[in-house]
């Protein structure tokens, strides 16, 4: 599974970058709608979110080869999504920190009496 998802986030990153590339008008619309589907899809729990991270990571790059307006406005929002993923990473981190920081660390001396 896990070649599997790298193969697919390699086949979304060459379709961005030949998407950026084209000079298509409706580009930045389509990668617009992918962020807002990201950002605030209803299904979607901040978990879920974090699937997307290598995918606007490809997208940052893509958007960055094109110094357009459009494409300087799309690459900081990009990066703002990410900082926001980042955040969702590390509030799940902490949360998870806690959870397992109740239990007592496993000894190999209790476990032999």
């Amino acid at each position: 599974m896990f070649h599997e998802n790298l193969a697919r986030i390699d086949a979304a990153s060459d379709e961005l970058d030949k998407l950026v590339a084209s000079g298509n008008a409706q580009r930045f619309d389509t990668l617009n709608a992918l962020l807002e589907y990201v950002e605030s899809g209803e299904w979607m729990y901040d978990a879920d979110r974090l699937a997307f991270r290598e995918l606007l990571k490809a997208m940052q790059i893509s958007v960055a080869q094109d110094g357009s307006l459009p494409a300087i406005k799309l690459h900081k929002r990009i990066g703002e999504d990410m900082d926001a993923l980042n955040e969702i990473e590390h509030m799940y981190e902490k949360e998870i920190s806690q959870i397992f920081g109740r239990f007592e660390p496993w000894s190999t001396g209790a476990a032999s009496q």
